[in-house]
């Protein structure tokens, strides 16, 4: 039986805990891969070093002078910034000197332009602190915020300079269902999570739900989400990992499992294809090509959405009228937009975190 209406992410949680801990029981950990935790380690202290280097080197002409007052920071070098509340408080704590313009007032999420100094000197106050911070709630935060200093980063980047850096290819298959439903994107570096964003906007989801991607028999999430009374879960920061880390040594085509809705249980084949310099005057992100419409959130999996797919289509079965008036009155599984699909990987997808 097709089950409708929208499941949050709590419920998925309460749902099916149990089940998922005994599936992540049973498979291999990747605490138990020789090597493995060093080597992502290793990977991640070269990155940070790499990223501090740069830092220094490529953003002292956009660090304010002496006397400039720091809030008249140009377009061109404002780095947008979108924090919570608990976030921007933090801020203020690390750099107090921002106190008066990060928008305490607000309990609502908010973008802050920052100069590249102000959010490269932000970032480096987080990271420091997520070492000391006392509470897992805590370290969360920071990551996040160090997140969102990264992403504001790269898309400040990206529109300065559309026709630099490394672009990474991926195919993205939803697997078990035929025909097959599928996009081709290519994506700037960015974090294994900004990749998650990428590939629910690509696809049509909602990111309604929890994820996790397997690479190499290791687990990657966002501790904000798995962190979340899951138990004893191993799994990488998802969120504080870039492609060109991930990807680093590999110069063909290779794959690795993207999971969404641990209840439904979309399972996406994400086959890597290249990596290569971006053409000049091309903006990224963007969906190159693809077939067929993104399933229906919460329509129950592969199976559900073929016995949708066969009600919407019977005007004799019993169903046929409540599941058009679920689905909004039509809903045409071939239909697929490559332009659209574009559209809706640079605008982005709501933050869940808004909600909490």
């Amino acid at each position: 039986m097709l089950h409708a209406g929208v499941t949050s992410v709590s419920q998925d949680c309460g749902a099916i805990a149990s089940s998922l801990r005994v599936m992540f029981a049973a498979s291999q950990s990747w605490r138990s891969v020789p090597g493995t935790e060093a080597d992502w380690q290793k990977a991640r202290e070269k990155q940070a070093a790499r990223i501090s280097k740069d830092a220094r080197n490529k953003d002292l002409d956009l660090t304010t002078k002496e006397g400039t007052n720091m809030s008249q920071t140009t377009d061109a070098a404002a780095v947008a910034v979108r924090l919570t509340w608990v976030q921007r408080k933090l801020a203020a704590e690390l750099l107090p000197k921002l106190a008066d313009r990060l928008l305490l007032d607000s309990r609502n999420q908010r973008t802050l332009p920052l100069s590249k100094g102000e959010a490269t000197e932000l970032r480096g106050q987080a990271e420091q602190a997520i070492r000391d911070a006392e509470t897992g709630t805590k370290r969360n935060s920071f990551r996040h915020m160090i997140e969102a200093v990264n992403r504001g980063i790269e898309q400040t980047t990206a529109k300065s300079n559309p026709g630099s850096g490394e672009i990474f290819r991926f195919k993205i298959t939803l697997l078990d269902f035929k025909p097959l439903i599928w996009r081709s994107i290519e994506v700037p570096d960015g974090t294994l999570d900004a990749l998650h964003e990428h590939i629910q906007a690509a696809m049509g989801w909602t990111n309604s739900h929890l994820h996790e991607f397997v690479i190499d028999d290791t687990r990657f999430g966002d501790p904000d989400l798995l962190d979340d009374g899951w138990g004893d879960v191993d799994f990488i920061d998802s969120t504080n990992i870039h492609l060109s880390v991930i990807l680093a040594k590999v110069r063909k085509p290779f794959h690795f499992r993207y999971q969404y809705d641990f209840g439904d249980s979309w399972e996406h084949k994400v086959v890597f294809e290249r990596c290569a310099t971006a053409e000049s005057g091309t903006k990224y992100p963007r969906c190159l090509e693809g077939a067929r419409a993104c399933p229906p959130e919460d329509v129950g999996g592969v199976w559900g959405y073929a016995e949708f797919l066969d009600t919407i289509k019977n005007p004799k079965h019993e169903e046929h009228e409540s599941m058009l008036e679920w689905i909004g009155g039509s809903f045409d599984p071939e239909k697929f937009s490559s332009a659209v699909a574009t559209k809706e990987m640079r605008r982005g997808l709501p933050n869940w975190r808004d909600n909490r």
